[in-house]
């Protein structure tokens, strides 16, 4: 039988810093047909201390979500709330990788 551990003390759980629910954006479509939506019912929240890397390929969405995140563009829907004051600028901080 394998002897399980349990640690005297358990860390007290992190801060929410960033609370996500039902986040979406929207841009109209090419051809005036509708809605073409870049991502939505996003839900996700940041604890404190907690970092958050964003990959995907050229025209996916990925600045449009930071500067959503950022407060420079607004959200088609649901809910964004900083619970912290967070650091500028947001995002970037490890520039781009064309390998990845």
């Amino acid at each position: 039988m394998t002897a399980v551990s349990v640690p005297e003390t358990v860390p007290a759980p992190q801060p929410v810093a960033l609370d996500v629910r039902g986040l979406g954006k929207a841009f109209p479509a090419s051809h005036g047909a509708g809605e073409r939506w870049l991502f939505r019912d996003l839900d996700f929240d940041l604890k404190r201390g907690d970092r958050l890397a964003i990959l995907g390929r050229n025209g996916q969405g990925k600045s449009t979500f930071i500067k959503i995140l950022g407060g420079v563009l607004p959200m088609s829907e649901g809910e964004l709330t900083w619970k912290v004051r967070p650091s500028w600028p947001i995002g970037f901080g490890g520039g781009f990788q064309g390998s990845l």
